[in-house]
């Protein structure tokens, strides 16, 4: 099972280091857009998901000219550490699916993330894992 989950992995990343932007589909932003609060999490420490609500979770403000600020962070989050840029794309083995790239100012990560629009007005914004990893966001007034 993880020399699947690994070989997946593996292969989602390598898909996800093209550089050459004019190979991808981009989406519509304009629905991401706004201040997004993380309320709850589900993490897997190696078989099922531990869901958690959060209090007080970073907020994430996703502005058009493609830069997002981060603002009640805990030092240590990766992409939410502090600001930076952001790109949200398909992707081109599944169109109806999206992920999100993050670009954070304060270190020279690239954290690629799927991201799924939830009928209930959330968002959860999720890291590879090679079990489930999820962050859920509602949207901040």
């Amino acid at each position: 099972m993880r020399l699947i989950g690994s070989y997946i992995f593996l292969l989602f990343q390598i898909a996800s280091c093209n550089s050459n932007s004019d190979d991808m589909v981009y989406s519509k932003r304009d629905t991401i857009l706004g201040k997004w609060q993380l309320f709850e999490t589900c993490i897997s420490p190696g078989n099922a998901c531990v869901l958690r609500k959060v209090k007080d979770g970073v907020i994430i403000e996703f502005k058009a000219n493609g830069e997002y600020l981060v603002s009640n962070s805990n030092k240590g989050d990766g992409a939410f550490e502090c600001g930076g840029k952001y790109e949200v794309f398909e992707i081109q083995t599944n169109p109806s699916q999206q992920a999100i790239e993050f670009r954070p100012s304060c270190n020279k990560a690239l954290w690629t993330h799927r991201l799924v629009f939830n009928e209930n007005n959330t968002i959860n914004i999720n890291p590879l894992c090679i079990e489930e990893c999820r962050y859920t966001f509602k949207p901040v007034d």
